[in-house]
């Protein structure tokens, strides 16, 4: 059955392949320009730092860094996954494929075995390759880069394998439910970037973040690394206070009976939490989309 599946996708699995080696090779050699430039710039004053020293190249950096692994994930869910049984229904080949002795459960499982490791395989070796240059840029001199455990929140690779195998469960069970190829490519990208777009805005608020209060007149203690959620005035009751624009100023500031300021934030040390808890969200929608892949192929074939 693995032999028959490789036969049959081994123009999308070398594809991918090719894509995946690309841009692996092309972050590496991202990494190895910060990494040399974060060497001579701890030995020199560089005065705009090793992002300034990097120029055009800055942007390219994080555009490559930030959309690798999603344009992988999706791809791997649209291409590989959605059409993988809704092909099997339109065109109605299942009827030959699946009245052999290869049961229809075989079948799938045959499927998802090859192309669900070659799926893992390939977002594995992207990430590994991300989080080389996500660590060069962390210690950057002098921050340079602004890359915290917050921003690279989304590039820890547990979380990148996870949200491709996500999208290979999502493409599966949207697939088998509308059974029309170009339906479930759509639906399958559509709903894909959602879920991605959702988790990663409101993953850092899952935790009641931390409130810490002052004077105007000071500067709040929040820590440089950590995740700041915004500040707001509140008058001698501790209720905010609406201000209108331009009014910063100590003067305006008492015209409208403001006393102190609060501050929220994630602490640094909830980063790891805020890691997991994405992974483990990911693992349970993928194990909610196989299984109702699963029970649709089986219900199909009784």
């Amino acid at each position: 059955m693995l032999w028959i599946t490789w036969r049959q996708h081994r123009t999308a699995l070398i594809g991918m392949l090719a894509v995946t080696v690309g841009v692996s090779a092309l972050l590496l050699w991202m990494w190895q320009g910060v990494a040399e430039l974060n060497a001579a710039c701890s030995a020199l004053d560089c005065w705009t730092g090793v992002a300034g020293a990097m120029g055009d190249r800055l942007t390219y950096v994080y555009t490559v860094l930030y959309l690798g692994q999603p344009v992988l994930g999706g791809l791997i869910a649209v291409f590989w996954a959605a059409p993988l049984l809704a092909r099997e229904y339109e065109q109605r080949t299942y009827l030959l494929a699946w009245s052999q002795d290869v049961t229809p459960m075989r079948w799938l499982g045959g499927k998802v075995a090859l192309l669900g490791s070659a799926a893992v395989v390939l977002s594995a070796v992207l990430a590994a390759a991300s989080w080389q240059l996500v660590e060069a840029m962390k210690v950057s001199p002098g921050g340079t880069f602004g890359m915290t455990d917050y921003g690279a929140l989304e590039l820890w690779p547990p979380t990148q394998v996870m949200y491709t195998l996500f999208g290979f469960a999502l493409g599966l069970a949207i697939g088998m439910a509308t059974r029309r190829i170009v339906l479930a490519m759509g639906a399958t990208l559509v709903a894909f970037a959602a879920v991605r777009f959702v988790i990663a805005g409101t993953v850092v608020h899952w935790l009641a973040p931390v409130r810490v209060v002052g004077p105007v007149s000071r500067d709040l203690p929040v820590p440089d690394q950590a995740y700041y959620g915004g500040a707001s005035y509140l008058d001698s009751a501790g209720q905010p206070v609406r201000l209108p624009t331009g009014c910063y100023d100590q003067p305006c500031l008492s015209q409208h009976g403001v006393t102190s300021v609060s501050a929220v934030f994630q602490p640094i040390e909830r980063a790891a939490t805020f890691q997991w808890l994405e992974v483990i969200t990911y693992a349970v929608l993928t194990v909610a989309c196989a299984a109702v892949a699963w029970t649709l192929v089986r219900r199909a074939t009784r």
